[in-house]
């Protein structure tokens, strides 16, 4: 999978590294995803995480990444990446299997959606881009721990 030209979603000091910088980064589009964790440091790019899976389409397998739409930091070195329906909880930037949550459903206050049911962070939606969005939603997270 290229993904050269997915966005970047996210960027965050690494906790294990100062002098390095972690992004996150997520693309959907009609059907189709990539996305990953990637580690940049002293000009070099190296994936930390990629979620792969395939679809099938036409009798075809497609192969495809999970997308990260946001990123945060937690505690003690986690981090948080929150994609379409699960947000994950990685103990270091080097945790190949992250803990999967469920994101809750998403509540009203005053005019955001959001839920603050995961302890540690903040679930929000954004539909900045949904009126032109065949995608629909995209999930933020914010985390409330230093």
């Amino acid at each position: 999978l290229s993904h050269s030209l997915d966005p970047v979603t996210g960027l965050l000091p690494d906790p294990d590294d100062g002098a390095c910088v972690l992004a996150s980064t997520g693309l959907s589009h009609m059907g189709f995803t990539n996305g990953r964790l990637l580690k940049v440091c002293r000009g070099r790019v190296s994936p930390a995480l990629e979620i792969p899976f395939a679809i099938e389409v036409n009798d075809r397998s497609i192969p495809q990444s999970t997308p990260f739409f946001g990123m945060a930091r937690g505690r003690a070195g986690q981090v948080w990446l929150v994609s379409y329906g699960v947000l994950y909880r990685l103990s270091s930037p080097s945790d190949a299997h992250p803990a999967k949550i469920a994101l809750p459903k998403l509540k009203r206050f005053g005019g955001l959606s959001m839920s603050r049911d995961i302890p540690g962070v903040v679930i929000m939606r954004t539909d900045v881009n949904w009126a032109r969005s065949v995608s629909g939603y995209t999930p933020l997270v914010v985390s409330t721990e230093d």
